[in-house]
């Protein structure tokens, strides 16, 4: 369940929800994408961080979750605003992506995990490997300094994510897929 959504569309008025606002947002924990009521009178932008979580005291924007969407049911400014809320989630959870980048490993013989993170190639894996068996990367600038030719790490984990929020993958790594079909 997620505690806190990044809104990615908000919608002040709406016939859809008896004329209350809605926001489409995307999760933090698990990037599950939803829409979610507005109490009245409240007001968010694009990029702020709204609780949903259970308690209901917690919420000062939000009154109900409505559903779970998939990437399809996104409205087009959701969709143009996806990849830069992403990037802002990826950078407020440095910690998370730079675990990611120590511990993964390989997935068979001849696939890595981080083969599936755009703008690695295969050297990088080589040189990501042998800089985390010497000590473990501290944060992204850690990343940067130490595999050069990988100079945006944050944009790779924000592509990697709308992949796998807007197309069916093999491998799940941080989004959790939905059960909608």
């Amino acid at each position: 369940m997620e505690e806190h959504i990044y809104v990615l569309d908000f919608v002040p008025y709406s016939t859809k929800y008896n004329g209350q606002g809605y926001v489409q947002g995307i999760g933090e924990a698990f990037f599950t994408l939803l829409e979610v009521s507005i109490k009245e009178g409240k007001v968010t932008s694009v990029g702020d961080k709204v609780y949903v979580g259970k308690d209901a005291s917690k919420r000062t924007i939000v009154d109900k979750i409505k559903r779970r969407l998939r990437y399809d049911d996104l409205s087009t400014s959701a969709k143009e605003n996806l990849f830069n809320v992403v990037r802002k989630i990826v950078e407020a959870n440095e910690e998370r992506f730079v675990s990611f980048i120590n511990h993964a490993g390989p997935l068979s013989v001849r696939v890595h995990q981080l083969e599936l993170i755009p703008g690695i190639g295969k050297k990088n894996i080589e040189l990501i490997i042998r800089e985390r068996e010497k000590e473990p990367f501290k944060n992204f600038d850690d990343v940067k300094s130490r595999v050069p030719s990988w100079q945006d790490p944050v944009g790779s984990f924000a592509y990697r994510i709308v992949e796998e929020l807007s197309k069916k993958e093999r491998h799940y790594f941080f989004v959790l897929p939905s059960r909608q079909s």
